[in-house]
């Protein structure tokens, strides 16, 4: 079993252009990996909400940046903030570049804030399979995951515990995925679908 990557402790995904995105789980995270994760030609997104985590997309200098990335990223900030908790149909993100952004005892930033309007908050579990034999739990915005695998289901934000819903989400995976992972699906407990689920509550879409 491969060792988990240092941004397996926070949000993140593989955007569906192959760049990695990642955002803080609180506001003591966004300051960790600002400080020490975010390069100068990286991009970061947030709202204007309270506690909205900062989302990283690492461009690796790629330019410009993906408008399908960008996009994807947007969907991260609304799916762990108050968009989703108080259930709100979409929300305006914005994003700008690190060096708008003084982090120390607070987060300043500064200069012009680029926003995307209507973002929807949406939010994709899917099992991507390694290789023939091998499986991994991964989420993100649905064209994030449908780009590494056609063995997903979508949530939004609902009413029905993160608990009884990890159980369906983890029953409908197992009904799509290939004999060959069959059982390596089964093998993940559903506490690590229960943790991707935003605020403990969402509705099923598919």
């Amino acid at each position: 079993m491969s060792s988990k990557k240092w941004y397996e402790r926070y949000y993140w995904f593989i955007s569906s252009n192959g760049l990695l995105v990642f955002a803080g789980k609180n506001m003591r995270n966004n300051k960790t990996i600002f400080k020490r994760y975010c390069k100068p030609e990286d991009l970061v997104l947030s709202s204007e909400l309270p506690n909205s985590p900062f989302v990283i997309i690492q461009t690796k200098n790629v330019n410009p940046i993906p408008a399908e990335t960008i996009y994807e990223a947007a969907e991260l900030v609304v799916n762990y903030s108050e968009v989703w908790k108080n259930r709100i149909e979409n929300f305006p993100v914005f994003y700008l570049k690190p060096e708008q952004i003084a982090v120390a005892d607070t987060v300043q930033i500064n200069g012009e804030k680029k926003f995307l309007e209507k973002i929807k908050p949406r939010l994709s579990v899917g099992i991507k399979q390694q290789d023939v034999w091998n499986a991994k739990l991964i989420s993100g915005p649905p064209t994030a995951v449908k780009s590494q695998t056609p063995f997903m289901t979508t949530i939004i934000p609902g009413e029905i515990s993160a608990e009884n819903l990890s159980q369906e989400i983890k029953k409908l995976l197992l009904q799509k995925v290939p004999p060959e992972i069959y059982e390596q699906t089964n093998a993940i407990e559903t506490k690590e679908i229960e943790k991707i689920i935003p605020f403990g509550r969402a509705d099923l879409v598919r």
